[in-house]
């Protein structure tokens, strides 16, 4: 076997071939499972909570301390009621909102522990400095019958920070959150 020098290593020429080949499978493998999506009722893109981990696969921990591990929930985001008054497009801030989900999310699992069939639409009013910063949040509507899902969600958009606004001003934005659990596949 002919060897080669790379950067002071020993590389054995005969083994770039099949080295080659293993990483470009697990590139391929890995890229397999990425971008897939199942879609909602509402034609929302589905986004669970952890998957992988604890038994059966799903979420983490084992349930003890009176926890029943993460929930699988749907967590939908949509321009179609959206309401935009100023300079900035819905969809620059629809992605804030979807890049920030998470934390939406988090919200509702843990009123998921205490309210187990809670599903719903809440809507959030705010509005959106010359820089960027959420100046003011507040729920606009609701259908949830839970406010302290209500005040975290609209709490959470306090923290988010948006593209500033063409031209300064401030924009003007209701969007509606749709709580619901993920189906059984």
């Amino acid at each position: 076997m002919r060897a080669t020098r790379v950067r002071g290593n020993c590389v054995a020429r005969d083994m770039l071939g099949p080295m080659r080949i293993v990483l470009a499978l697990a590139l391929v493998a890995i890229l397999a499972g990425c971008g897939k999506s199942d879609a909602s009722p509402f034609g929302l893109a589905q986004h669970t909570a952890n998957a992988g981990g604890g038994p059966g696969g799903r979420g983490y921990g084992n349930g003890v301390g009176g926890m029943d591990g993460k929930k699988d929930v749907d967590i939908g985001i949509s321009n179609d009621t959206a309401i935009v008054m100023g300079s900035l497009d819905k969809e620059l801030i629809r992605q804030v909102i979807h890049r920030n989900r998470q934390q939406i999310q988090y919200c509702y699992e843990m009123q998921l522990t205490k309210y187990p069939s809670l599903a719903g639409k809440v809507s959030i009013a705010f509005v959106i400095g010359a820089d960027g910063t959420v100046a003011q949040s507040k729920v606009a509507s609701s259908n949830l019958n839970n406010p302290e899902l209500e005040q975290c969600v609209a709490a959470r958009f306090k923290s988010w920070l948006f593209p500033k606004p063409k031209g300064g001003g401030i924009v003007n934005a209701t969007y509606p959150i749709v709580f619901e659990k993920a189906q059984p596949q």
